[in-house]
């Protein structure tokens, strides 16, 4: 983590603070959108959710996203309906960072 301390708490999956359904605390999707189904009828769709890494030294709190085929899915099905509310986006070669050892 940022302060290299190696004790490192995992929440899995994050889920929405203070809101209560009958079956528990809902997850926070990575991404929720109204688009229409197969059959054209309009439907809420979330993709994917949020890991959290916390350390327990500082609380740097690192986000990652799980289920990412999820997002690519819905990712597709947007763009077949002609929309880009989610997209990957790619830098120019020039622009990418290689990793750090």
């Amino acid at each position: 983590m940022q302060c290299g301390f190696a004790r490192v708490w995992r929440v899995i999956p994050f889920r929405i603070p203070g809101v209560q359904a009958s079956f528990g605390a809902p997850t926070l999707p990575v991404a929720t959108v109204h688009a229409v189904d197969e059959t054209s009828i309009p439907k809420r769709f979330t993709a994917s959710c949020f890991e959290l890494r916390i350390c327990d030294s500082c609380g740097y709190t690192a986000w990652y996203t799980r289920g990412l085929d999820a997002l690519r899915t819905l990712a597709s099905r947007l763009a077949a309906q002609g929309r880009d509310d989610i997209a990957l986006l790619e830098a120019p070669p020039e622009q990418v960072r290689t990793k750090q050892r």
